[in-house]
């Protein structure tokens, strides 16, 4: 192979990162195909060992076939099998990528070219970010007030400091795992004595200050730790070799590395005073959703829940906090690696990963004195390390960019480390090539049926924003047929049958859809609306799930209340939505059913936990009966409206967002005017424990 295939690394990560396999670009049907195919093709063409892919030596070899067993087994025995799916195909196709990565950088001159490739593509992303950035917080100052109104209109309110974007990955901590993960091989070519080290320098550069810019803490501390570690280990070498010139060189990269480190921690010391205080909301969120990953994990420690099943079931655990939690909110992962892993393949797969990762690294080691390229070496396992750090502050390994770029530094320790004998790899044997061939094809026919069912959704997006009805139908319907396990087909298509009147698919529809994905509150919401619309008898069973599934929105203890209002329960549910929706005081439900409104009011008034007056406003608000007349507007339930990168459809089923309004509860448009109080379970002054997960029952 020519020197030039040493580029074909740097080129699949400017590829993912920059498109089809970041948090955006990776969920729409070309992205995903793209995506899927360059990977497959990667892994086919340049095939390694398949006994030892990541050369963990005899003992610890049977470490990654281990870690797809336990994925295996978590998936076959989860309660959401269909969202493991693509975990357990293309699970041995990262595992055999570093070699393949490996084996693009066997001589010098490809290692160099490769440097050099991902020098540039490190530069090019972190200039794009920082442009991008600066657009970002220009457009954030300018549209606070619009902003804000919108968040009034109906739907849910957006907790403030979460969902901050910050392109070319879609999110400033996704980009400072990436950047932590590459910017040990983007420095490489300041090895050279020549022009090309500028090229490191300003890739080093860019890629610290889009750290920087983006803020992530684990980004920042994970780069801190490459650069004090590098520090540590030029100040420890030996000054007796080498002319007094070049030790002052090091002696000075020594130095400038370790100012980088206290720059980088210094950096977030704001944010860690902010949150030591209890001030930062990020934290206190992530505070949320680990302390959902230990419940989860307690209740299934061995095998968890299944890959990629958060999404999916993490509601059954999230207990949110008013004032931090959004209703309606998206959890799409635990923003923690090991939690999320022992959340979703348990210990036995928390094991195998760790044992994996951890033998690669001690099987570096001992190769460094007779590696090929130390220097290629150390920057690849330095990279890992980083991003072993960078992963305790996230858990999005479902873009697809981050474990490239993972593969991207073991494939680069691989080739670094292969002893000097052996910097030219003979033909792989043809057993390689028809194994890596065979598993290629197995895995692009388990996944045909979804791509394709991906590709009629998107066309139905399409179709839906021009306004095609009849399209939009037609392609979810295909979509269905493709990939019948995934629910938010068979939502949409219930949304799409529905068009304005009960339908008894439409219901038939949404009710599979909430038992297929089984812990997600909107779908069962959806069931319920459309359930009760045709009187179906699992209607207040569905409002019940939603209820507990998402504790602070408004809609299901109200429709519950709606279905049964003559029940002993019905005030406490009332009580329970115009705390979720002060708005709702003007529902036209309550029209002949005063002494219910009057019940409610008293049981909002007696509500342990929620400020006095805040209870006072409201209550001086409720309108008499005399009061409610006029126009008549509606409170509408918003899906993936708002900012693109908060949408649910984005988090929990990693599919294109598609921006929906449903008008619904029945609102006089004079009372609800005068209704100016945010609902009391945004407020960070409201106690939790009123609001958890219980007290959703109809009966």
């Amino acid at each position: 192979m020519g020197a030039w295939v040493g580029l074909v690394p740097a080129l699949l990560v400017v590829l993912y990162a920059g498109w089809c396999g970041n948090l955006l670009g990776g969920v729409t049907a070309a992205g995903s195909t793209t995506a899927l195919a360059v990977l497959l093709l990667m892994v086919a063409a340049l095939p390694g060992p398949w006994r030892d892919p990541l050369r963990l030596g005899r003992l610890w070899r049977l470490a990654p076939l281990g870690l797809w067993v336990a994925v295996a087994a978590s998936a076959w025995l989860s309660p959401v099998p269909r969202a493991g799916l693509e975990a357990v195909v293309l699970l041995p196709a990262y595992l055999l990528l570093p070699g393949a990565v490996a084996r693009c950088w066997e001589g010098d001159a490809a290692r160099r070219l490769g440097a050099r490739g991902m020098a540039a593509a490190v530069a090019l992303l972190a200039a794009w970010a920082l442009v991008a950035e600066r657009g970002e917080a220009a457009s954030r100052f300018a549209s606070d007030d619009v902003m804000g109104a919108a968040a009034a209109v109906g739907g849910r309110p957006a907790a403030p400091g979460l969902g901050v974007t910050l392109a070319p990955l879609g999110h400033h901590t996704l980009l400072a795992v990436w950047l932590a993960t590459l910017l040990p091989l983007a420095l490489l070519p300041l090895r050279e004595r020549n022009a090309w080290r500028w090229l490191g320098a300003g890739a080093g550069a860019l890629g610290i200050a889009a750290v920087l810019a983006g803020g992530s803490l684990a980004g920042g501390a994970a780069l801190a730790g490459e650069a004090l570690a590098v520090a540590c280990w030029l100040a420890s070498r030996r000054p007796a070799a080498g002319p007094p010139a070049l030790l002052r060189g090091k002696v000075g990269a020594a130095i400038a590395l370790a100012a980088v480190a206290l720059l980088l921690a210094a950096s977030q010391l704001p944010r860690m005073a902010r949150i030591a205080s209890r001030k930062d909301v990020s934290s206190l969120a992530r505070a949320v959703y680990l302390r959902a990953g230990w419940q989860g994990w307690r209740e299934r420690p061995w095998l968890g829940w299944g890959p990629g099943s958060v999404p999916w079931t993490a509601a059954w655990f999230i207990v949110p906090r008013p004032g931090i939690n959004p209703w309606g909110e998206a959890v799409g992962e635990l923003h923690s690696l090991p939690v999320q892993l022992a959340y979703e393949i348990g210990t036995l797969g928390l094991l195998t990963a760790l044992a994996t990762g951890g033998a690669f690294l001690a099987r570096r080691w001992p190769e460094r004195r007779t590696a090929a390229d130390p220097g290629l070496l150390a920057a690849g396992c330095l990279g890992l390390a980083g991003a072993g750090a960078a992963w305790l502050g996230t858990a999005a390994i479902a873009v697809a960019a981050l474990p490239l770029a993972l593969a991207a530094a073991a494939g680069a320790a691989l080739a670094g480390g292969r002893p000097d004998g052996e910097t030219t790899s003979p033909p792989a044997p043809a057993r390689w090539s028809g194994m890596a061939s065979f598993y290629a094809l197995l895995a692009a026919a388990a996944l045909l049926a979804p791509e394709v069912a991906r590709w009629h959704y998107d066309r139905a997006v399409a179709a839906g924003q021009a306004g095609r009805q009849p399209a939009v139908r037609s392609e979810l319907a295909a979509a269905v047929r493709n990939d019948p396990e995934l629910p938010l087909y068979r939502l949409r298509l219930a949304l799409a049958q529905n068009g304005g009147a009960a339908s008894p698919d439409a219901a038939g529809l949404a009710w599979r859809a909430a038992r297929d994905a089984r812990g997600i509150g909107l779908l069962w919401l959806v069931a319920g609306i459309l359930g009760h619309a045709r009187g179906e008898p699992w209607a207040p069973s569905a409002f019940e799930q939603s209820c507990v599934l998402d504790p602070l929105s408004p809609f299901p203890p109200f429709y519950l209340m709606a279905s049964a209002s003559d029940a002993a329960a019905a005030p406490q549910l009332g009580a329970r939505a115009l705390l979720a929706e002060p708005r709702l005081t003007a529902a036209t439900f309550w029209e002949g059913r005063e002494p219910l409104f009057r019940q409610a009011l008293e049981v909002v008034r007696r509500w342990p936990g929620v400020d006095a007056g805040w209870k006072l406003a409201l209550l001086r608000a409720a309108p008499a009966p005399a009061d409610r007349h006029g126009a008549v507007v509606r409170l509408e339930l918003i899906v993936d409206a708002g900012a693109y990168t908060q949408a649910s459809t984005l988090h929990l089923f990693r599919r294109r967002p598609w921006p929906a309004r449903w008008q619904l509860i029945r609102l006089r448009q004079s009372v609800a005017a005068l209704v100016r109080l945010p609902p009391a379970f945004s407020l960070r002054s409201t106690r939790s424990a009123p609001v958890a997960p219980g007290g959703c029952s109809g009966g």
